[in-house]
């Protein structure tokens, strides 16, 4: 989990997920025993924690919307 406060990014954190199923499920030809574990959570973790930031390669999402008024700001 604290990969995922740390690397919060949701494009970054999907690719490293994605990357990390196609590790576990040919784990019969790799043998990476219980590391794809690992990687599979800092993925998960990391989609999640993006998230919760709202980042996207590093551009700020407005998924939430803010509870600031921006008065006098364009």
């Amino acid at each position: 989990m604290q990969f995922g406060v740390m690397f919060g990014d949701i494009f970054h954190g999907t690719f490293m997920f994605i990357i990390s199923l196609v590790v576990f499920f040919s784990d019969s030809y790799l043998k990476v025993g219980s590391f794809k574990w690992f990687f599979l959570q800092m993925g998960a973790w990391a989609m999640f924690m993006g998230f919760i930031y709202n980042d996207y390669t590093g551009l700020s999402l407005d998924l939430f919307g803010t509870c600031y008024k921006l008065e006098g700001i364009k």
